[in-house]
């Protein structure tokens, strides 16, 4: 007879993967053991066992619960009833906002999906592809040329985009020179009307003024 669910099973598993995480983030997937989770939560290294086989599987279900709620949040979003430019704006700061409250499932995201299966990597990947064409289809509204409405070229413009947010972890920190709700309202204001823009200027000043003399890194 299979044992028995607890009542906190949940919570514990949530516990595994959030310690995981921020474990992953810090010494890498390469180095951290079992042992090392087992004691960042405080329980025994049967207790881990008996919700995972081992860590590349918590790897998976970490990265697998990050990509869903990911593509699940911006899904939402662009189906909103705004105009492309408020949707642009909309969406920039959502996925600011998520990376700033998920860092450590990011960081692991970006650095260490090649330590699993291709199956699973295929998985991740294809709902990541997902997020860069709702991003992509949205570029193509805001810009009315027949250029940028071609794939390849609406690819690499939703990328430029969503790799000056998904870079974010190796340089910003909370409670510097710019918060990360200025930073998404910043590369909004670029991505739309450019450097020269002289609402840029006013969101800069206003910037500095918010947070102080602190700089990012």
């Amino acid at each position: 007879m299979a044992r028995p669910r607890s009542d906190d099973y949940d919570e514990k598993r949530q516990n595994i993967i959030d310690e995981s995480s921020k474990l992953f983030a810090t010494v890498g997937f390469g180095t951290a053991s079992i042992s090392m989770i087992a004691s960042k939560c405080g329980i025994s290294k049967a207790l881990i066992y008996h919700y995972y086989k081992d860590k590349t599987q918590i790897l998976f279900d970490m990265l697998k619960s990050h990509v869903d709620e990911l593509n699940h949040l911006i899904s939402e979003a662009l189906e909103k009833e705004l105009n492309p430019e408020e949707k642009l704006k909309f969406v920039t700061s959502l996925l600011m906002e998520i990376y700033m409250r998920t860092r450590d499932r990011h960081i692991v995201l970006m650095n260490e999906i090649h330590s699993l299966a291709p199956d699973e990597q295929e998985y991740l990947k294809k709902s990541q592809s997902e997020v860069i064409h709702g991003f992509s289809e949205l570029i193509a509204d805001l810009h009315g040329s027949k250029y940028l409405k071609s794939a390849g070229t609406k690819t690499a413009v939703g990328m430029m985009l969503l790799g000056s947010l998904n870079w974010t972890y190796t340089w910003f920190r909370e409670g510097g020179a710019i918060s990360a709700e200025q930073y998404a309202e910043v590369l909004s204001e670029i991505f739309l009307s450019g450097i020269q823009s002289k609402k840029l200027a006013q969101l800069t000043r206003n910037g500095s003024k918010a947070s102080g003399t602190k700089t990012s890194r």
